[in-house]
């Protein structure tokens, strides 16, 4: 059983973005992995104060290609959780609230 989800932020020409799964479910002890698709923009990531999850090294931000990956706690609730993406383009931040699930 695989228990990381790769998440892609998608860049649309219109200035949104978005994420594809559109909510990615991830067992108790997985882990949750970020990426731009193309890798051409700096991202941020905040998982807010209730997250299950903990990054696995600082920062909270990527440089264009790379990734962010949050292990998700042994002990963490089963519910939906909401975060917030910020992507950096063209001198502006993007700003997306996606969710998350942990399942059983």
């Amino acid at each position: 059983m695989n228990n990381r989800e790769q998440i892609m932020i998608h860049v649309k020409k219109d200035e949104e973005i978005f994420t594809t799964p559109a909510k990615p479910k991830v067992p108790q002890g997985g882990a949750l992995e970020w990426k731009v698709a193309g890798g051409g923009y700096h991202f941020a990531l905040n998982l807010g104060y209730n997250s299950p999850c903990e990054l696995e090294e600082e920062p909270y931000h990527a440089e264009p290609g790379g990734s962010i990956t949050a292990n998700v706690r042994s002990d963490a609730p089963f519910d939906e959780y909401k975060y917030t993406i910020a992507v950096f383009k063209d001198g502006e931040f993007l700003i997306e609230d996606p969710r998350f699930i942990v399942r059983r």
